[in-house]
């Protein structure tokens, strides 16, 4: 399917999605902070940022996009980052 000169696919759709989780990962963390009337960033921001994480990721791998590569090294940040907290 074309909108816009744009081929949607699932994988499209899935990167899009994945995109979708970082950003809700923000609206969580402000929502948390703005709660606690302090900056904080719980344990619900991690495991957001590591699913979106490892779903662009296995985008990257299919659409063999060399942009996107470095999310390699963000998986293992958001991997540390969710089982500390």
């Amino acid at each position: 399917m074309n909108v816009l000169g744009f081929t949607i696919d699932f994988w499209t759709v899935w990167g899009l999605v994945a995109q979708g989780l970082f950003f809700l990962s923000f609206i969580v963390q402000w929502y948390k902070s703005e709660k606690a009337q302090e900056s904080h960033l719980p344990v619900e921001f991690w495991y957001l940022r590591l699913i979106a994480s490892v779903m662009l990721f296995s985008y990257v791998l299919v659409r063999r996009d060399l942009v996107f590569l470095s999310q390699l090294f963000c998986n293992h940040l958001y991997t540390c980052e969710t089982f500390r907290s």
